[in-house]
């Protein structure tokens, strides 16, 4: 499926964008045999852990395996057609609208806070901030997703939070503007809010119109703002299931940094989608992997780049109060991965997901 980035849009009326067939995603995916897959997952967990972990190995001409392993709740376990939490995989979504907001002629890399969302600046928000500098992490802004406001959550999980309650949050900028790397939820909680300003609409609504559903990714929504959208895979926290738990406080607190929910298929059909250059045009996907070096990874705009056994992977890590995840679409063969835990922590999946595509795409050559 490719989405349209030329349609415009105004700013009271989102239109839907158009959606043509082009690549091996509009062939219907088989489920290869996943006894490889399944058994790498059940090694990976500890026989006395309750948690489980979910993923799926999609290939270029549109196989896909996928696998799970461990337990939802007490008493049911782990399925593959579940939604579990993406973390801050979120972020390559805000920044993917972002970018066909540029393709639409909305904005451009260049705008500032000051020229968008006057509203937001203040002693802790410059408002010579650019889109640019909020999307590689260069803004020097402050990071309010502290600790103490995770165990907030978990003391009032029903509690709503606001973009203006973060910026209440907000300290001093920890560096000049465009000097550092340095990441921070609140770059891209300020990009949903150039979204939702520019576009006169809510977030996840220009998501849903722009992205899910153009694409069919129709397991994804935003956690504390939408209904979900089929079974989930609910989270553990020391132990102990969150199965009740409201996703209010955490979805509303992670919003456009950290919300989303999506089954493993639909994640690898994302990453395969938007670095397949089915998404944005080609001078914004070139923007998007304009990559700057980091102490141990590159850095990008809405993405990060790695070198793994020779390979140049794209991929994006996610860890909320209750899930971890990582996604990865390796550059040379289109192989892409997706391992999400219930669980913060623990396992880690990216190590498992480095893995699986490293194995997956050595095994194109055999």
């Amino acid at each position: 499926m490719k989405i349209s980035p030329t349609i415009s849009l105004t700013l009271v009326i989102l239109l839907v964008t158009g959606v043509v067939a082009c690549n091996a995603l509009s062939v219907p995916a088989a489920n290869y045999p996943r006894d490889t897959l399944q058994t790498v997952f059940e090694n990976t967990l500890d026989d006395k852990s309750p948690v489980g972990i979910v993923g799926a190995v999609r290939y270029p001409d549109g196989r896909i395996d996928v696998a799970a392993a461990g337990m939802s709740t007490e008493t049911d376990a782990l399925t593959t057609d579940m939604a579990l939490g993406l973390g801050s995989a979120t972020k390559t979504f805000t920044a993917a609208l972002i970018f066909r907001l540029v393709d639409q002629g909305v904005l451009s890399l260049d705008d500032t806070l000051a020229d968008l969302v006057p509203d937001v600046v203040g002693p802790n928000i410059p408002g010579n901030i650019t889109v640019r500098y909020l999307l590689e992490h260069s803004s020097g802004l402050y990071d309010p997703i502290t600790d103490s406001v995770i165990e907030e959550v978990l003391a009032n999980p029903d509690k709503r939070y606001s973009i203006e309650s973060q910026i209440d949050r907000m300290q001093a900028p920890i560096a000049e503007v465009g000097s550092i790397h340095s990441y921070s939820n609140m770059n891209y909680m300020l990009l949903g809010h150039i979204i939702e300003t520019t576009t006169g609409q809510s977030y996840d609504a220009v998501l849903r119109n722009e992205i899910l559903d153009p694409l069919e990714l129709d397991s994804i929504f935003l956690g504390g703002f939408e209904e979900l959208r089929g079974e989930v895979g609910h989270s553990w926290v020391n132990g102990e299931s969150l199965a009740t738990m409201s996703q209010n406080g955490i979805g509303t607190m992670a919003w456009a940094s950290g919300a989303l929910f999506a089954t493993p298929a639909d994640a690898t059909a994302w990453f395969a989608t938007l670095f397949g250059g089915d998404v944005l045009s080609t001078a914004s996907l070139a923007e998007m992997l304009t990559f700057f070096s980091g102490e141990d990874d590159d850095f990008g705009r809405g993405i990060f780049r790695t070198q793994r056994d020779g390979r140049t992977l794209y991929f994006h890590t996610g860890q909320t109060i209750s899930y971890n995840s990582t996604l990865v679409y390796d550059a040379e063969t289109g192989v892409t991965v997706a391992v999400i835990a219930n669980h913060m922590d623990s396992p880690d999946t990216t190590p498992i997901a480095f893995q699986l595509v490293s194995n997956a795409a050595s095994s194109l050559s055999k």
